[in-house]
């Protein structure tokens, strides 16, 4: 993953999605991330020299879930909370995602897809944004991840699932 990230590449944490069974409130988000991740490496005077990722983190936010008749939303924050959140939308009839990213009331990004896993790809595969909250990533068994999209523009034209 530094590779990649180092050949100008990207890297995107496919993310775990709350399942129907979970007891409690899960039951009515499932089908949403638990956690959506941005990748990048740490700023560091020789990029080569970087020895770990770095993520913004988002974590899903119960409290501003909503649901009508055509779609179903929620809001994903960091910890601690900083002015940069994520809007999630999944469209019933359509049955797809769509998403923004936002620093307070500006606009950062947006993507849109049918299949959640490409749906995120495209939503984060930008990396972190400036002045975004980061910490290092140490362990993938601790980012809530079911997977790792990973692009090298040096060694072909297509990313993989890992």
């Amino acid at each position: 993953m530094l590779e990649a990230l180092r050949r100008g590449g990207i890297v995107c944490l496919l993310p775990e999605v709350i399942q129907p069974h979970w007891r409690g409130p899960a039951a009515l988000l499932a089908g949403f991330p638990i956690v959506i991740h941005f990748i990048g490496l740490p700023s560091v005077a020789n990029p080569g020299a970087a020895q770990f990722l770095i993520a913004s983190c988002y974590w899903f936010d119960l409290a501003t879930y909503r649901e009508d008749d055509e779609r179903r939303t929620m809001l994903y924050t960091s910890r601690p909370q900083d002015d940069i959140y994520l809007e999630l939308t999944y469209w019933k009839r359509k049955q797809a995602w769509e998403g923004f990213k936002y620093r307070g009331n500006e606009w950062i990004l947006s993507a849109k897809g049918t299949d959640l896993n490409s749906f995120i790809v495209q939503l984060t595969c930008c990396g972190i944004a400036e002045g975004e909250l980061v910490q290092p990533i140490l362990n993938l068994a601790d980012t809530a991840s079911s997977g790792v999209y990973i692009f090298e523009p040096s060694v072909g034209s297509a990313g993989g699932i890992q």
